[in-house]
């Protein structure tokens, strides 16, 4: 169960909201900055901070609303991000939740598994700028109702 903290609380009716961002990751700093960003490409998107795959399963068994986006890094303890996106795929509840898996690296052997679970990559950005932008471009892509995101 995801207690209320101040980080991950959002005190918002999920009928209203323009867009529900999810983020799962375990760090700390990583979440942060994510929410800046997501804050900066539009601060009416809503964006839901979480920690684990666990918690993750936790949000949406209890949401009403599906996110729009899930962003989910791939380097977690006990489930990682692949892991944990097999775990949602296998519902079929989730099969068009979009997942967007990013990492400060991206492996060329995993395209295989990134094919088969339907995901999109992003390299996590140094820059907060980066980041920025490149989510905005997501959301661009997700509010034009285009399912290809590649340019």
């Amino acid at each position: 169960m995801i207690l209320p903290t101040k980080e991950n609380y959002i005190s918002v009716n999920y009928f209203d909201l323009y867009m529900l961002i999810v983020n799962v990751d375990n760090d700390k700093d990583d979440r942060e900055l994510f929410n800046i960003a997501v804050g900066r490409v539009d601060p009416n998107i809503s964006c839901k901070l979480l920690t684990s795959c666990a918690d993750l399963f936790d949000f949406l068994k209890t949401t009403v609303t599906l996110p729009d986006l899930v962003f989910m890094d791939i380097n977690m303890p006990k489930i990682n991000g692949y892991q944990c996106v097999q775990r949602i795929r296998s519902q079929n509840k989730f099969e068009h939740l979009k997942i967007i898996i990013h990492s400060t690296a991206f492996n060329p052997d995993g395209q295989k598994k990134f094919e088969d679970l339907r995901l999109e990559f992003l390299i996590k950005p140094l820059r907060l700028s980066d980041l920025v932008q490149s989510i905005k471009q997501i959301v661009s892509l997700t509010n034009s109702g285009n399912d290809s995101w590649e340019e």
